[in-house]
């Protein structure tokens, strides 16, 4: 929700009709005029509350989600207009701008994407002096007797395959070249005997993973989030096997089973096991031998060397492919197939196949990488799965890190593929699995976020776009203050969470609308005279509909409305009255009550005993959505008195009041009792035997002691268990309100009244800020 500013100066009119006694009123307002220095407005009686937040925190705010989007988007174009940033390509294609602002507007511009998630790369090895990688998370651990990685050392057309995938993600935003996608990770690189020989007959049958288990394992020892594979062994394809015969080659090749065992972490709760992202290969095309004994999808092309090329029709079996066979990889293991820079499949990428449920696609034609090899260069363009994979990789990190790390990791997998892209060509499950990997849709809600009551997410809840808690008046911003800076957890339709400004759900009170102040001047009677009022009143039976129990706004009672009133009067001034707004139309919630008044006649005082009960709200306060069930009943004493003195009338009135709020089904648990006040003085003088003139200096009804518990849900856990905290939050405002007022009437006047008003009200709606002064005029008959 935007924060409210002032409103501008306005001039208006309004025409309204109410019921009073025995006729009609008939009351227009010729001229309102207004102007305040902050604040808001809301409905008579209470403040306009909140319009409900249906965006997530950013910036301090709580922003809708246009408002959020519109922002964000403002942010990534920003990114995009940066050179080092617009080099990498890949990172507009997946929507990763759109995440990196998500992940700015929402935890700060100097939190670096990626910070807080560990990521391991298992390659060749990297050049940790590498200019690109200056300023990184970045070590390299040697695994397996392998010797770090030097420059001159590689062939020609050769150079560091560990150093160009490790800065697809760490690469810093320093001037070289090119910006990582998560260059805020802590990336480990852990170098292994890993070949990237083009395929010949020698390895076409290897089922070896080229690491062992025993590397695996060091590297799962170290609290690794995602592990970033951009390897595998070519010219097998998952697809020309079955899981009976990938049991037989567990049985058969302790170097594939062992491998196998240590990435399936059945010894590890499935909510915790680390998620590997695996290159799908680049055999699609390449030349083949299809007189190779048990050569698989070698397909006869006379344009090929060898006679044939390789129809990549689904991922590598060692490595990713694997998983579309074994239950036990499904879940936490991820494929990656390569995008050209038109945005179809490469032409050398292996297409998804049966792989597909557990198969994404991203970038990985003309990737920006970071080059170590012989020619001296510093960045350098890439092809290949090798490529697309760290960019998966990185993606996982943003969402794990956007998620504050309360998704489990398999429900990190399973939002990376319900959030790709799926339309046009990506609907090809066959070649694109899950679709195109689009990191701007995995950070924003899917479906409607609600807010849970319930101890699990299954418990469901209420939608956050309908929850709202609209203040009653006498709470004036008591409610906003006390929850400002503290945050509610609402989740999507996976379950995964955003967080909201609490204080911008609940709002505050806000001083009272034009239009409410119209009608206090409409409902004003002619005399201020307590005792030549009471003194007025025959004895017996009187029964009005659209009638307040009370006459003044300075009393807790006015909350009833212009109700229906049934008052008995009796000698000595006694009089009770019975009151309801039940079922009456343009009333909020239903109320009723009763108040027992004594005003002798001919005294200048007068005492009231009156009780109200709020069936759905609490002191003027409704809530909705997961706010719950508002109610209280409210007693009040007042005492009241008149005088005259040198040609003036003077009255006051002072009431307090005790409420014993209740609440249930939301996050309010419950209340302590509250206790209010309301005063008012007023000197009224007639000017001539039409025209007469009140000042007048009144408090509205007003918390003085209260306050509410609230047990809010402020995240999950990785199992799904909503996490709660329970809250106090003082409902006293952090001013008073006081309306000095001069009211000017004439009667009769062109068949009625004639009412003017000037206002001048120091911190309106109870909350400490600039006054707000108004000029009202009306005119109102009785027929």
């Amino acid at each position: 929700m935007a924060m409210p500013t002032a409103p501008p100066r306005s001039l208006g009119a309004s025409l309204a009709i109410r019921r009073r006694r025995a006729g009609l009123v008939l009351a227009a307002a010729v001229l309102a005029l207004s102007a305040c220095g902050g604040g808001g407005s809301g409905a008579d009686g209470g403040g306009g509350g909140p319009t409900p937040c249906a965006g997530i925190v950013a910036a301090g705010q709580c922003l809708t989600a246009a408002q959020f989007e519109s922002r964000r988007d403002a942010l990534a174009r920003g990114y995009l207009g940066d050179r080092e940033y617009r080099a990498q390509r890949a990172l507009e294609r997946t929507n990763a701008h759109k995440a990196h602002a998500a992940l700015a507007l929402v935890l700060g511009e100097a939190v670096e994407p990626g910070a807080g998630v560990k990521i391991a790369v298992i390659d060749s090895g990297v050049d940790l002096d590498h200019p690109e990688l200056a300023g990184a998370n970045i070590t390299e651990t040697l695994l397996a007797g392998v010797a770090d990685e030097v420059a001159a050392q590689f062939p020609p057309d050769r150079y560091s395959h560990g150093t160009a995938v490790a800065s697809v993600i760490a690469a810093q935003a320093n001037g070289v070249g090119f910006v990582g996608i998560a260059p805020g990770a802590e990336v480990k690189v852990y170098a292994v005997p890993v070949a990237h020989a083009p395929p010949d007959p020698n390895r076409r049958r290897s089922y070896g993973f080229g690491v062992s288990a025993q590397s695996f394992g060091t590297v799962l020892s170290a609290e690794i989030d995602i592990v970033n594979a951009s390897f595998g062994s070519p010219g097998l394809f998952v697809e020309n096997y079955t899981t009976a015969e990938i049991r037989r080659l567990e049985k058969e090749h302790r170097g594939f089973a062992d491998p196998v065992a240590a990435i399936a972490q059945a010894d590890v709760d499935a909510a915790e096991r680390t998620v590997f992202v695996w290159a799908a290969g680049n055999d699609h095309g390449e030349p083949c031998d299809p007189t190779w004994p048990g050569v698989e999808n070698c397909v006869p092309a006379s344009s090929s060397p060898l006679g044939g090329r390789y129809r990549a029709s689904s991922p590598g079996l060692v490595g990713g492919g694997t998983v579309a066979l074994l239950e036990e990889w499904q879940g936490h293991n991820v494929v990656a197939v390569a995008l050209g820079t038109d945005g179809s499949i490469a032409e050398f990428s292996n297409r998804c196949g049966i792989a597909a449920p557990w198969c994404i696609a991203a970038p990985g034609t003309a990737v920006r990488v970071a080059y170590f090899g012989p020619d001296g260069r510093h960045v350098a363009a890439a092809d290949g799965t090798s490529f697309a994979t760290p960019i998966v990789s990185g993606g996982l990190a943003l969402m794990k890190q956007f998620f504050r790390g309360q998704l489990a990791n398999p429900e990190l997998v399973a939002r990376l593929f319900a959030t790709a892209d799926r339309t046009g060509v990506y609907a090809d499950a066959d070649i694109y699995g899950r679709g195109r990997m689009d990191l701007g849709a995995a950070v924003r809600p899917v479906g409607a976020a609600t807010v849970t009551t319930g101890r699990h997410l299954a418990a469901g809840g209420h939608d956050v776009r309908t929850t709202a808690l609209t203040p009653g008046s006498a709470l004036g911003d008591g409610l906003s203050r006390s929850l400002a800076g503290r945050e509610i957890a609402a989740f999507d339709a996976l379950g995964a969470p955003f967080w909201f400004d609490l204080s911008a759900l609940a709002g505050e009170a806000g001083a009272p609308p034009l239009a409410a102040r119209l009608r206090a001047l409409m409902r004003s009677e002619g005399s201020e005279d307590r005792a030549a009022a009471s003194a007025a009143r025959r004895s017996g039976w009187r029964f009005a509909l659209r009638q307040s129990p009370v006459r003044t706004a300075s009393s807790l009672l006015h909350l009833a409305g212009d109700g229906a009133t049934l008052a008995l009067t009796a000698a000595g001034g006694f009089e009770a009255t019975a009151f309801t707004s039940a079922g009456l139309a343009g009333e909020k919630t239903p109320e009723l009550g009763a108040l027992l008044a004594w005003r002798p006649p001919e005294r200048p005082f007068g005492l009231r005993l009156g009780w109200i009960e709020e069936r759905e709200s609490m002191l003027g306060s409704v809530a909705a959505g997961a706010f719950g069930r508002l109610a209280a009943a409210s007693f009040v004493v007042g005492a009241e008195g008149s005088a005259g003195f040198e040609g003036w009338r003077l009255a006051a009135d002072i009431e307090v009041g005790w409420a014993m709020p209740r609440a249930g089904g939301g996050i309010v648990s419950g209340f302590s009792q509250a206790a209010t006040s309301a005063a008012a003085l007023r000197a009224t003088r007639s000017l001539t035997a039409r025209d007469s003139i009140t000042f007048s200096l009144a408090q509205p009804p007003r918390i003085e002691r209260g306050a509410a518990r609230l047990t809010l849900p402020v995240g999950r856990t990785r199992e799904g268990a909503v996490l709660h905290e329970t809250i106090r939050a003082d409902l006293r405002p952090s001013a008073r309100q006081i309306d000095l007022a001069v009211r000017w009437r004439r009667g009769p006047a062109l068949g009625g009244e004639l009412l003017a008003e000037g206002l001048v009200s120091h911190h309106p709606g109870h909350a400490r800020g600039a006054p707000e002064f108004a000029l009202l005029a009306a005119w109102r008959a009785a027929f």
